[in-house]
């Protein structure tokens, strides 16, 4: 393809034009007569090439095939110019089985739930989804249950060439040991920090609490000269109100003494009427007595004439009941 057989530069277009890691397999696909160890020794040429002449970006193996990257110099430039499109970031669940995964591959669900102890139904399907892991088959024990292993997008998510690049146990435990000191040496700082603070708050808390008393002692003699105002106004509240009930008292006899002075009054009218009764009644009596004595007097005058009468005109004449009748019309009116 390339009339004075260099096969440098056009190694180096294949790789600047991928957009994904290009696998050697594919550029011996393209230039035929070129082996994987030949692909290689290029790739580190153009790498040493790079350097000399300070440039931003190198190539690197990264999942099984080679990309071109932006050194950490310069990788900040770039960010402000693009918007970074990575996946979104991984749950502590989510980190936790894909490391379980990808340590022990393939693995089953069910080992990965014993060693997390908690079900890991989720995580692994939502791994699946974002393609960091995929099925490797089924395992050869009792229900046949599917195989999990990681796939290479979890490779190129965090940088590495293969698995063989995974940090070893060992190494994790001596990073893990190596940050202890640290931390605790980070511990007894932040602890004498938050002495120094403590220490701070107790100062301005007491500060506050002798501020507190002042205000308060000042207060509370505000408070007595306010309590011995009032006292002197109930004093005179109470005064004043004892010279009221006791007039009050004064007009409430007087009252009585009215109401007394006409029940008095009362009584003597009433003796008054009972003897005016007594005297009517007695006149009453006497005046019937007359009567009844001038009746008697004026039947026995009758009795008498009736009698003279008849001895001078005897029983049976008209003349004589004539004028018996109109002396008995008389004494009767009379």
């Amino acid at each position: 393809m390339n009339e004075n057989g260099n096969r440098l530069p056009i190694i180096e277009a294949l790789i600047f034009s991928s957009p994904e890691p290009l696998p050697a397999s594919k550029i011996i696909n393209i230039l035929q007569s070129i082996t994987a160890s030949e692909i290689e020794k290029i790739v580190t040429e153009l790498n040493d090439k790079y350097m000399m002449n300070d440039a931003s970006y190198r190539i690197r193996k990264i999942a099984s095939g080679y990309q071109i990257y932006i050194t950490e110099n310069y990788a900040g430039y770039v960010e402000e110019l693009f918007t970074r499109r990575r996946v979104q970031k991984l749950t502590r669940a989510m980190l936790e089985t894909l490391a379980i995964i990808a340590y022990r591959q393939p693995v089953t669900r069910v080992d990965i739930e014993m060693i997390r102890g908690v079900s890991s139904d989720s995580a692994v399907r939502t791994l699946l989804e974002r393609k960091f892991v995929t099925l490797a088959g089924r395992a050869k024990t009792i229900g046949r249950p599917l195989l999990y292993s990681t796939t290479d997008e979890f490779l190129k998510y965090f940088g590495l060439n293969s698995l063989k690049d995974l940090p070893k146990m060992e190494e994790i435990e001596e990073l893990l040991s190596a940050r202890e000191p640290e931390s605790q040496q980070m511990l007894a700082l932040e602890s004498a920090t938050e002495n120094v603070k403590t220490d701070d708050l107790l100062n301005e808390k007491n500060e506050i609490d002798e501020q507190s008393e002042i205000d308060i002692i000042n207060e509370n003699s505000n408070s007595d000269d306010v309590i011995d105002d009032v006292g002197d106004t109930v004093e005179s509240a109470d005064i004043d109100q004892d010279e009221i009930v006791s007039e009050e008292t004064e007009e409430f006899e007087a009252d009585e003494q009215r109401d007394d002075e006409i029940v008095n009054e009362n009584m003597v009218s009433d003796d008054v009427i009972d003897d005016a009764g007594d005297t009517v009644e007695t006149a009453d009596t006497g005046q019937n007595e007359l009567i009844s004595d001038k009746t008697d007097e004026s039947e026995d005058n009758i009795i008498s004439l009736t009698e003279y009468k008849k001895n001078q005109f005897g029983t049976s004449g008209k003349v004589e009941d004539k004028e018996a009748v109109e002396v008995t019309t008389a004494a009767e009116e009379f």
